[in-house]
């Protein structure tokens, strides 16, 4: 367990061997919440780490890194750390044909990840990586990430913190989020959980959450597109009648669906690429699964 005290001592607990995730929208305060665990912001120091010796425990990757114009990737890598991690993370990073260039001779994605390189070559019980693979194409990402999986596998008492602003990363690699709202950090949650039960309309139209109905009592659920089920399944969650259309893509695929229900009055609209159904309006029922009762209708 990693423990992290802010300025006002309020504790943060990460477990060790794991991937942590923080999200928030741009401008909400993700980099200023990591350079602060990073002590790098003299307005915000005061922030330690319960459980780690010395600052140096710490490496981070700035969001926006800068990597040194008259060293090789290799050198510049070996300098921080030595040959043999550079060569084993470059492989993981596919930087291993670059290796001898010098930065100017990178695309942006390898530009990025040559700078990642420099941090996770280091080994530091725990690495800080601001937006680490933004320019990165997706299948590599998801092969990065997975790589970042097994070191923590393999390195149970070190921890690896990263933001994003795509949550699919987090979904599918994190085991815990903080969100960042309004610049301030919530506490980290595990990610089933943070999904299931946002903690105000702004983070839950972050997660996709598009609409709240009322229960009558002072509660509200919340609508995800993703958890539309054709037909009255009460078993499930929230039964809506309404109306629905469907929007044409080429032949006569559905692009589409758009329904407005009947009362409450909700509009949704969800993609259905392999449909075929007939294109003329009519009577739906659908039903909302699992969905998340909040104390907060969705605003904005």
């Amino acid at each position: 367990m990693f423990i992290y005290h802010d300025s006002q001592d309020i504790p943060f607990m990460f477990e060790a061997g794991q991937l942590h995730g923080i999200f928030g929208v741009s401008g909400a305060g993700k980099t200023t919440w990591m350079r602060k665990m990073a002590g790098l912001d003299a307005q915000t120091r005061g922030g330690r780490y319960q459980n780690l010796a010395a600052a140096s425990a710490v490496a981070y990757l700035a969001q926006t890194p800068h990597l040194l114009p008259h060293r090789t990737i290799r050198a510049q890598s070996v300098w921080v750390s030595d040959a043999l991690r550079t060569e084993r993370w470059a492989q993981a990073l596919d930087l291993t044909d670059v290796l001898d260039y010098f930065p100017h001779r990178l695309s942006g994605g390898q530009y990025q990840r040559a700078a990642l390189l420099r941090v996770l070559a280091t080994e530091r019980r725990v690495l800080l990586l601001d937006e680490p693979l933004s320019q990165v194409e997706e299948s590599l990402r998801h092969h990065i990430f997975r790589g970042l999986m097994q070191y923590l596998a393999d390195n149970p008492q070190r921890l690896v913190i990263f933001s994003s602003h795509q949550w699919a990363d987090l979904w599918l690699y994190a085991h815990s989020v903080s969100f960042v709202d309004l610049g301030q950090p919530l506490p980290p949650r595990p990610l089933p959980s943070a999904f299931s039960d946002p903690p105000n309309w702004r983070i839950a139209r972050l997660l996709g959450y598009v609409a709240s109905v009322s229960d009558g009592s002072g509660g509200y659920w919340l609508l995800h597109p993703d958890a539309v089920v054709l037909g009255p399944h009460p078993e499930l969650g929230l039964v809506l009648s309404g109306q629905a259309r469907a929007v044409s893509g080429p032949g006569d695929v559905v692009r589409q669906w758009q329904f407005h229900s009947d009362t409450p009055r909700v509009a949704l609209a969800w993609s259905d690429q392999a449909a075929r159904r007939p294109r003329e309006p009519g009577p739906l029922v659908i039903t909302i699964a699992s969905p998340p009762h909040v104390t907060y209708p969705m605003e904005g």
